[in-house]
């Protein structure tokens, strides 16, 4: 009966030990770094500056169009500075940076950008007709939007409020 306990004893002790040695196996090494680049992302707004608005541009009908944008912040998308020196009446000075162009159509429907609260920007459309719609509530229940028909050789107008809504100027 003496043998049985012993040998009982012996093999807990032979798994204690297994176990012991295999928190330092090879395994548990940490692998080398990955040196892979990190990509910018474009299709959220973390990389908004912190109160700024998050606007959403989204195609609704048309043939497309490119559209350059003036005003925009989160130097990620671009590093050219921009300034419209004549703004319309009740329009207030745009300053930022340029984004794009980039074409709203039905194949590339939406482009996410950052704007300041109470400024505004605009929207250059060299060529092509676009409806689309626009908001800088992007991610909110319910957000405000505008509606533009946006029609080749005209520049448009937007101003954000503190709420970030947004109204043609």
């Amino acid at each position: 009966m003496k043998k049985n306990h012993i040998f009982n004893i012996m093999i807990c002790f032979f798994f204690l030990m297994l176990a012991y040695s295999c928190d330092n196996a090879d395994l548990q090494k940490s692998l080398p770094k990955d040196t892979a680049k990190v990509t910018t992302r474009t299709n959220d707004c973390e990389d908004c500056p912190v109160g700024d608005c998050c606007c959403y541009i989204i195609y609704t009908s048309g043939s497309g169009a490119p559209l350059q944008l003036c005003g925009t912040t989160g130097t990620r998308l671009s590093s050219q500075e921009c300034e419209v020196l004549d703004p319309p009446n009740g329009c207030p000075a745009i300053t930022g940076y340029y984004f794009g162009p980039f074409t709203i159509d039905n194949l590339n429907t939406s482009q996410i950008f950052c704007l300041p609260q109470n400024s505004a920007f605009m929207i250059n459309v060299p060529s092509g007709n676009v409806s689309v719609t626009i908001t800088c509530q992007y991610g909110q229940i319910s957000p405000q939007t505008v509606t533009p028909t946006l029609v080749g050789g005209h520049r448009y107008f937007f101003h954000s409020n503190s709420n970030c809504e947004l109204a043609g100027c």
